[in-house]
């Protein structure tokens, strides 16, 4: 009995998790337990001794591999699977950020360990089969670790919504080809007239919503003023293959969203999928492209590792060849004889806007316009680490890193705006992606209701709210028209100076099922392959 209990419970762990602590329903943890009821009833009737105890035995693991998926999908964004989980089934995953996962990842060692040893230990013993134990094996198809998954490949590869997987797979789909739209392709033919500086800083995860809420706006009254101060894009929509930084930033700056070869074409994408990154959207001119062409200086400064999601190879492909992540500062900082404090993450936020600023001081000295790009960590989910100096606002991790979140970004902008430089700068303030699962997720409205965080600051850019429905893909096309660009299509955007934004002005209602139309197919698998000419920075 106790073995059987010692299973039941191990097996059922990741659900329980799940449900207590990181928003999921309490049919994960039921059907769990009825599952394991059922597999070890398999494991324990009928003939074949070793050959069945190891069949069942393989069954159970891959059903435990299959619950421990899901909870890490509900313990890492806060909601099941999404293209964000399986982007990040990759080594770098699990190294990024280890000690920050260190707990849970040793309560599922634990659990992996009860279940298989309290498994075996059941099945070697020739105890009671459970009574109708095929019909627990039935709860299987109402068992979130497999509707999901089923629910998710079909909607992922099914044009955004089941029924399309079948047309697709037969050939017969999409429900709506749409034609390619007439995109930059030639970064050199783009000229910026205003050749303006540009400072781009993505605040990590910090949505509209940490603006505009009022159990937000004490946290945020810096940030605040300065957006009423700006050009602020009020309806950022987060658009499909988005929802996680490295897409955040590829789709701000190529106006493409991040669907790898595996959403594409999920036969010949396996054999891709361990590689992916080695060609980030390569083929794809992206704002440093055209940056780049127009004699820009580029800088890319952020306190993570830049192998981490592939960031690095994506900005060797574009135009961001000057690049600052946690090695490079740790080599300055041994170098110089300094230290600074860093978490498993890399260093903190308190550490990069000093460097940003620093540089931005040495780059503005020379003729050539220049850009920055930074991206902040201190709000990075699932569990926020504020910088160590902030002054001490609020005992909740996240509500702490966003207050330190206002005070970095806000002081490093009116540094940059009372240099020599900053009449000739433009300062652009944006999230990569809306807010996944934190210790402040049950403030926030629906995913639905939620808006990406863009406003651009300027001394001829006089204060206001523009409301065209945009989403991220837009946001490059807008940077370039107020670099004095004209209007541009990149990728799928266009400038929200002038209008709604493109998915919006064509008529698009499913962002999937548009980027997933034959034609799209073609060509981002086409923008995943290196040039000739770059086969490898």
């Amino acid at each position: 009995m106790v073995g059987v209990l010692l299973y039941v419970v191990a097996f059922s762990l990741p659900g329980l998790l799940s449900w207590r602590w990181f928003g999921a329903t309490a049919d994960f943890p039921v059907t769990s337990a009825l599952v394991a009821i059922g597999l070890m009833g398999g494991g324990l009737a009928g003939s074949g001794g070793v050959v069945r105890r190891m069949v069942w035995g393989v069954l159970s693991f891959l059903a435990f591999g299959l619950n421990v998926a899901l909870a890490v999908s509900y313990y890492t964004i806060g909601r099941t699977y999404t293209d964000s989980f399986f982007h990040h089934i990759r080594p770098d995953f699990f190294l990024a950020g280890f000690t920050e996962h260190a707990g849970m990842l040793a309560i599922g060692a634990v659990a992996l360990v009860t279940s298989v040893v309290s498994y075996l230990w059941i099945t070697r013993r020739s105890g009671a089969v459970p009574r109708g134990w095929p019909a627990f094996l039935l709860v299987a198809l109402a068992w979130p670790p497999l509707t999901d998954l089923t629910s998710y490949a079909a909607t992922a590869y099914g044009y955004g919504h089941p029924g399309g997987l079948v047309a697709r797979l037969a050939g017969i789909g999409p429900f709506k080809d749409w034609p390619l739209p007439a995109s930059v392709e030639d970064p050199a033919r783009v000229t910026l007239a205003g050749r303006k500086n540009l400072v781009v800083i993505y605040t990590e995860s910090v949505e509209k919503s940490f603006y505009d809420l009022p159990n937000f706006a004490e946290l945020t009254p810096n940030l605040r003023r300065l957006r009423e101060g700006s050009l602020d894009f009020t309806h950022i929509r987060q658009a499909t293959g988005v929802g996680w930084t490295i897409a955040g930033i590829v789709t701000s700056q190529c106006g493409i969203p991040l669907l790898d070869n595996l959403v594409l074409n999920p036969i010949t994408g396996l054999s891709q999928v361990a590689f992916r990154y080695q060609a980030t959207m390569a083929r794809a001119t992206c704002l440093g492209d055209i940056l780049k062409a127009n004699g820009y200086r580029n800088l890319w400064i952020a306190g993570t590792d830049l192998w981490f999601g592939g960031k690095r190879e994506f900005l060797n492909y574009h135009g961001l060849e000057q690049q600052i992540g946690a090695e490079e500062i740790t080599a300055a900082f041994t170098a110089e004889g300094k230290t600074a404090p860093r978490s498993s993450w890399g260093y903190y936020d308190s550490t990069i806007f000093p460097l940003a600023q620093q540089h931005f001081e040495e780059m503005s000295k020379q003729a050539t316009p220049f850009a920055i790009f930074i991206l902040t960590m201190d709000t990075h989910h699932p569990k926020p680490l504020p910088s160590p100096d902030c002054p001490a606002f609020d005992p909740d991790p996240m509500r702490q890193a966003i207050a330190c979140t206002d005070r970095n970004v806000s002081q490093f902008i009116s540094a940059i705006e009372n240099s020599p430089a900053g009449a000739n700068t433009l300062i652009v303030v944006a999230s990569d992606h809306v807010a996944h699962r934190t210790s402040q997720s049950e403030g926030l409205p629906p995913l639905d209701q939620r808006f990406n965080t863009f406003y651009v600051r300027g001394t001829s850019l006089p204060p206001r709210a523009i409301g065209e429905d945009g989403t991220n893909l837009d946001i490059a096309a807008t940077l370039i028209d107020l670099l004095g660009g004209g209007p541009q299509i990149i990728g799928a955007g266009q400038s929200l100076m002038r209008g709604p934004g493109f998915l919006a002005a064509t008529g698009v209602t499913n962002d999937r099922a548009y980027f997933l139309s034959p034609a799209w197919c073609k060509r981002l698998i086409d923008l995943w392959s290196a040039r000739p000419e770059q086969q490898g920075p």
